[in-house]
């Protein structure tokens, strides 16, 4: 889920539990300006829209402790 008012990216599995939050307020890599959506590829890494910063930021797999 992308957590535009918190600059963030929030994580969760199919029955709601918390996975993960990552990403903070700002324009270096793993920084958000109001991100917008998100999607996951075939290969399960993260593709971040980040509005702000006019950009798309991508994102390595979570391991699979965390799906």
């Amino acid at each position: 889920m992308a957590d535009f008012e918190n600059h963030r990216i929030q994580v969760f599995s199919n029955d709601g539990r918390q996975l993960s939050i990552f990403g903070s307020q700002g324009d270096g890599p793993g920084e958000f300006e109001r991100p917008t959506d998100l999607d996951i590829g075939p290969d399960g890494r993260i593709f971040v829209v980040d509005f702000g910063n006019d950009r798309i930021q991508v994102f390595e797999p979570l391991p699979d402790t965390l799906r």
